[in-house]
């Protein structure tokens, strides 16, 4: 009777003819994955209901940790803003919310230069915000940053 605990004979030679490919393999099993942070970056003069239902879906999945600048916030508290907190709460995404009155590209490069370590930002719609801060930005992408519409995230 075989024991399937232990690997036949041809595969422990295997291993053992190539030490090398072991240890890699190995430590890409073992090795932390890097941990993602991601800006979601809210106009609050466009939201919408579809908006932050997508933005609270697709954030989840996308990053442990979540910036999210509402810019030109409402003058009212909204329903909606707080469907998408619960669902990050409830989904045990780290998150951190600030608010500020501007230009909504303006705004996200100041929060870039004071926060460190975020990689993508998540916006309603990438064009509008090319519109602002075109250079800026083509700065960013070459530094490793992500500028990725919601709605385009959705479908990639």
């Amino acid at each position: 009777m075989r024991n399937h605990s232990m690997p036949s004979e041809p595969a422990r030679a295997h291993a053992h003819s190539h030490p090398v490919a072991a240890v890699t393999a190995s430590r890409r099993l073992t090795a932390p994955q890097p941990m993602f942070r991601a800006l979601l970056a809210l106009d609050g003069t466009r939201l919408t209901p579809n908006l932050l239902t997508v933005a609270a879906k697709r954030c989840v999945h996308l990053a442990e940790r979540l910036d999210i600048l509402l810019v030109n916030p409402p003058k009212a508290p909204t329903r909606l803003l707080w469907g998408l907190l619960v669902h990050l709460e409830n989904s045990g995404v780290d998150y951190r919310l600030a608010s500020i009155d501007g230009d909504l590209g303006e705004q996200v490069l100041t929060y870039l230069k004071r926060f460190l370590g975020i990689n993508i930002v998540l916006v309603d719609e990438v064009a509008l915000l090319e519109q602002s801060i075109s250079a800026d930005m083509a700065h960013l992408r070459a530094h490793g940053y992500r500028f990725v519409s919601i709605n385009e995230f959705c479908q990639g």
